[in-house]
This record gives structure tokens, sequence and C-alpha cells, in this order.
């Protein structure tokens, strides 16, 4: 997962360590990271070798249909979101990288090539630290140097919107998703009956590949492993919407806050298959 270069590792895909889910380049000293849990698609996470809370870690045997474990497996969707990560009180280049350094999704090391003081080096901080270090190398610096402001930059918007938005229509209903990014972990999905409107969540995590591919979307379809959330509210308040959005949240989804599904996207369409849609790029 990581290449070496010169001493210091750089980032590969598989884990991402950017400014902005919407941006592939990174705000001026400034980052946020987010865990695309592989493992969570794969039999590790049904075993539980790795949850999202706090717990000892222990190693179980691979589950079967009938067990707990396989009914409700440690890593789910909604994934975990970005997290903000505090400024890097000096010099930095573009080379950045995230080690493993041990089990556990939080088990992980950030470094950003940099110098401090005139010495060169790298700036260290374990994913949940507080604060970066500083790890003098004494190598020359080889990655293309970024601009390091002392003000906070995170808000900073430094890429358009996407640019795919889809919607479709099913019987009286429309439901529309506008700004769909493959980076971006939750994405609103308007649900509309006449002039009356209901927003859910669709959640997702691209499913594991064996080969690379180009960014964002194409005409070859990106696979998802998706889930509808429905907000607690609007499940509170069920009976105060159509009769239309209440057979679909009762119906299809169940009446549950969440639902997994299927999701598949190319740039002129997607495929919710919990929901049973198909709606057209615009």
């Amino acid at each position: 997962m990581i290449l070496r270069r010169s001493g210091v590792p750089t980032l590969r895909r598989g884990e991402d360590f950017r400014a902005d889910p919407r941006a592939e380049q990174e705000r001026p000293g400034t980052g946020s990271y987010r865990v695309p849990d592989i493992s969570s698609l794969t039999s590790e996470a049904l075993c539980g070798r790795h949850r999202a809370i706090s717990r000892p870690r222990r190693r179980l045997p691979h589950p079967t249909r009938s067990s707990a474990a396989w009914r409700n497996p440690a890593i789910q969707l909604p994934s975990p979101d970005w997290v903000h990560q505090p400024k890097i009180p000096g010099q930095i280049t573009d080379r950045i990288s995230v080690h493993k350094t041990g089990p556990g999704s939080d088990a992980r090391e950030l470094r950003v090539e940099g110098a401090s003081q005139g010495a060169t080096g790298y700036w260290s901080k374990a994913l949940t630290a507080p604060s970066w270090t500083f790890v003098p190398t004494g190598l020359p610096l080889t990655g293309a140097p970024l601009e390091n402001p002392g003000d906070d930059r995170s808000r900073d918007t430094l890429a358009p919107v996407s640019p795919y938005d889809f919607s479709g229509n099913d019987g009286d209903l429309t439901l529309q998703v506008d700004g769909f990014d493959v980076a971006v972990a939750a994405t609103p999905l308007v649900v509309r009956s006449g002039t009356e409107s209901v927003t859910l969540v669709l959640h997702t995590v691209e499913g594991l590949r064996q080969t690379p591919r180009s960014a964002g979307l194409t005409s070859d379809p990106r696979l998802f492993n998706g889930t509808v959330e429905v907000p607690q509210t609007v499940l509170d308040h069920l009976d105060s919407y159509p009769p239309t959005v209440r057979t679909l949240i009762q119906g299809r989804l169940h009446g549950a806050r969440f639902t997994p599904t299927d999701v598949r996207v190319t740039d002129r369409a997607m495929t919710v298959d919990g929901l049973g849609v198909n709606l057209s790029g615009n």
C-alpha cells in the first residue's frame, strides 16, 4: 500500500489523506483523513476484528450464516466520515503517506514530508493524536513545496461541486441525487411527492477492486456498497408525509432507519437496488 522513495513513503490508492472530499488537491497545510475500510469488504469485518467503538480485540472463527457475527457484522455503513486534522506547524511538501501500525482502523500513522528550523525530514502524527511532531532525516526534500500559511484554511473551496446529478420517477414520486462524488461518503437523496419532499441520505463506499481505474465517473460502472438512511425525525413523524412517501419508506425500506443496498453509478446513470430505481444523469 505504501511506496517508499528516499526514505519517506508516499501514498498509493487504498487509503486517502486529502484536504477535501470533493478536491483531489490538499488545502494549504490543512487536511482531513478517512479510512475507506477495505476490511469491511472481507471476512475480517464479519469476524469482528475491527470495530467502530473501542473494545478489546479478539479473533473469532469464520462466521456462518446463522451466527450473530454474520447477522450483525462489526463494520457497516454509514462509514466513518472525514476527520479534520490539526495544522502542521512548519514547511511541508506534497509527499504524504499513511502507515498501518497495528490492528484496527485507528492504528495509522500520518506522515508529511517537510522541514523545521532548517532541518529536513517529515511531520508525523498518530491518526488520533492531537498534534504533529517533526522527525529529522537529513535527506533532501523531493516533493513539491506547498503553501502553509498560519491561518486555518480548512473551509476553503478548492474544487467545484461534482457535476453529476441524477433524477428519476417512480410512479408519483421523483427521486433526486445532486452533486454525487465518488469521494463523498454521504449524499442527500431527495424524494418528492407533488409539492412535498423528504430528504434521505445515500451513504456509499466503493467496493473492493482488483485493478486500478481512472478517477471520477465514466461509462464504466463504479460499484458501491451503500446504505439508505431515513433520518430519525422522518420516522418519528412519518404519518405527516404523503401516502406515496410512507409506502416507499415502510415498504422498500422496511420502515428501518438504515437499509443496505448495492449502488451502481456511471457518468450517465445511477441504480439504487434497495429502492428499485434507476436514475438518469441530468
